[in-house]
């Protein structure tokens, strides 16, 4: 089956013809229809972005948005927004981090920090979240275990529109739809 064929177009033509000036901004509307369809709202199922970070300097010194961090959040009950858990966080990086020494690296390790606030501010589902960090078209996903590192569960992916890319999507949402324990995170 897999996304909705504009998505899988789109993620197809960016992929292959990523502008030399790519501005993050390019991903995120196609990994936003990503993650709102693999848990939409009919699932109880909230897709936020938390923030971006502002953190490079192109060489003419212009300030360069560099990620998108989101939370997959499960709304348990809809008067009390206390109530909803983050279940995944997400973070998206421009491409050009991909050819960085340090960059799967770095992006792993934010995910980190993301998930160290969401534990400390019992935001989470549990004792553990999941997440997904993508570099442009690359990505992977893991879990986190509260004051643990990042475990990556899969090796990196090149694209996210292929049929392999959708069947790893599909488990991680088995297993986010797992952490209550009931099929209800």
């Amino acid at each position: 089956m897999g996304f909705p064929g504009f998505v899988c177009s789109l993620l197809q033509q960016i992929t292959t013809h990523t502008p030399s000036s790519e501005e993050p901004d390019i991903w995120y509307g196609p990994w936003n229809a990503i993650l709102s369809t693999l848990f939409p709202v009919w699932d109880r199922y909230m897709v936020s972005p938390t923030h971006k970070r502002h953190i490079e300097r192109d060489a003419f010194g212009t300030r360069r948005y560099s990620d998108l961090i989101m939370e997959v959040v499960k709304v348990i009950d809809g008067h009390d927004p206390n109530l909803d858990r983050t279940v995944l966080i997400f973070e998206i990086r421009s491409s050009c981090h991909w050819e960085r020494a340090s960059g799967k690296e770095a992006l792993i390790q934010q995910i980190g920090h993301q998930a160290d606030v969401a534990f400390a501010e019992l935001r989470t589902a549990g004792q553990k979240v999941y997440w997904i960090g993508a570099i442009g078209p690359h990505w992977v996903y893991g879990e986190i275990q509260d004051g643990q590192d990042p475990m990556p569960l899969i090796e990196w992916h090149d694209v996210a529109h292929d049929e392999a890319s959708y069947r790893d999507f599909l488990n991680l949402v088995e297993l986010v739809a797992g952490l209550a324990g009931d099929g209800q995170a």
